[in-house]
């Protein structure tokens, strides 16, 4: 499955999204109170400013993001709801 494949990368202020090590989405993002706010520069995203929470724990990061522009406040989603709900496991230092 092509989702069992995504990475997302956050260096020094700056994302990038894979599918199957192709990027895909590329731009900045911001650390704050209120959790993480992605800012789309390439790709689907391009342009968006995408509002998200996230919880780093051991070698796990979820994040929610609020794709409609609005900040989620639970790490949750629902049939219609525009939220996107994901989970990435650390990758070993190389």
């Amino acid at each position: 499955m092509l989702l069992d494949n995504m990475e997302v990368e956050l260096v020094e202020g700056r994302y990038v999204v894979r599918f199957g090590g192709v990027a895909a989405d590329h731009g900045t993002y911001e650390v704050g109170p209120a959790g993480l706010t992605l800012t789309g520069v390439t790709g689907p995203n391009a342009g968006k400013t995408i509002p998200c929470i996230f919880q780093f724990v051991g070698g796990r990061l979820m994040i929610c993001y609020g794709l409609g522009g609005v900040r989620p406040e639970t790490f949750g989603t629902a049939t219609g709801a525009p939220f996107y709900l994901a989970t990435y496991a650390r990758k070993p230092a190389s």
